[in-house]
């Protein structure tokens, strides 16, 4: 037979391990649940609606139809970034009057183009619709 303090012990000792466990795992779920909330709520780098510049950015540039850019200046490794609702896009990299065209595209679309090289350079755009360009440093 068995002692009944034991008993008493292994009986009173069990709803207690069992709050115990059940308020930890209470705790973490919690906490994961306001960690994914929290990593869900940030901004993501270039993902702003047209018109906010993402970390990094170096100028954005916005129109309809023909239009070369301002200058801006950037070091290798750089990026554009663009979007169109044009039927038909071109833009082409100028530095001190050389030119090379980086893209050409019929329809509406987006991405982005990492050009060769660093310096100051402007964006000739030739276009029949609306566009919208964001050069970036990352």
């Amino acid at each position: 037979m068995s002692d009944p303090e034991t008993s008493e012990i292994r009986a009173g000792g069990q709803p207690r391990r069992r709050r115990l466990l059940l308020l930890t795992v209470s705790a973490v779920v919690l906490i994961a649940i306001i960690g994914a909330a929290y990593v869900a709520l940030q901004p993501k780098s270039g993902s702003g609606p047209a018109g906010t510049p993402s970390a990094g950015s170096v100028a954005q540039f916005s129109g309809t139809g023909d239009m070369t850019t301002d200058s801006f200046t950037v070091q290798e490794g750089w990026e554009i970034a663009w979007t169109t609702q044009a039927s038909r896009f071109q833009m082409t990299l100028s530095e001190d009057g050389n030119t090379r065209v980086l893209l050409t595209r019929e329809g509406a679309g987006s991405g982005t183009t990492v050009p060769r090289g660093s310096g100051t350079f402007q964006l000739i755009v030739e276009a029949d619709g609306p566009w919208n360009l964001e050069v970036i440093q990352p």
